[in-house]
């Protein structure tokens, strides 16, 4: 397996022959940038690929193709983090310990509020602009910001447990 991940390397790269230390570590910071500029790159064409979509009231074999991608992307990530456990901080100090959850609570209500503004934004001003539809005004924009207030508070539980499962204290027997 190994060997077959130095081919492939060598054949993306294109060098021949084998690197000392340094230089690997370097070829895998440049890498690991690589891949998350990319993978930025991919998911703001996906959504102009989705927006186009929209305008035009299809969907594209194109923005399916990318939405694969930043999916695969995404669970392959997620899969080799959790299985190495490089995600997790432990704690031996009880106060940095809570600090840590303060924090992570602190950017997870944040985080909550930003998805459930920016569902408002697309669902009710965005989308129906791009599909020539005309903005929705009443009761029906009330029921539809409760949804997204709902959507985001579920978001914003759902990735302080994430954060949290990710932060552990460790008791020191002594």
């Amino acid at each position: 397996m190994k060997n077959w991940k130095n081919k492939l390397m060598q054949n993306y790269l294109g060098y021949p022959g084998k690197r000392d230390e340094y230089q690997k570590s370097k070829i895998n910071e440049i890498l690991a940038n690589d891949s998350m500029l990319s993978y930025y790159l991919i998911v703001v064409l996906m959504l102009i690929s989705f927006i186009w979509d929209i305008m035009h009231q299809t969907i594209t074999v194109g923005t399916m193709l990318l939405f694969v991608a930043v999916y695969f992307n995404s669970a392959y990530l997620t899969f080799k983090l959790k299985k190495y456990r490089v995600l997790e901080t432990e704690f031996t100090n009880k106060e940095k310990y809570k600090a840590a959850l303060k924090n992570a609570k602190y950017r997870s209500f944040w985080s909550g509020i930003f998805f459930g503004f920016t569902m408002l934004v697309l669902n009710c001003y965005i989308f129906p602009l791009l599909s020539n539809e005309a903005l929705e005004t009443g009761w029906l924009v009330l029921f539809k910001s409760g949804i997204c207030l709902l959507a985001g508070l579920a978001f914003g539980f759902c990735m302080y447990f994430m954060m949290k499962n990710k932060i552990k204290f460790i008791k020191d027997d002594e």
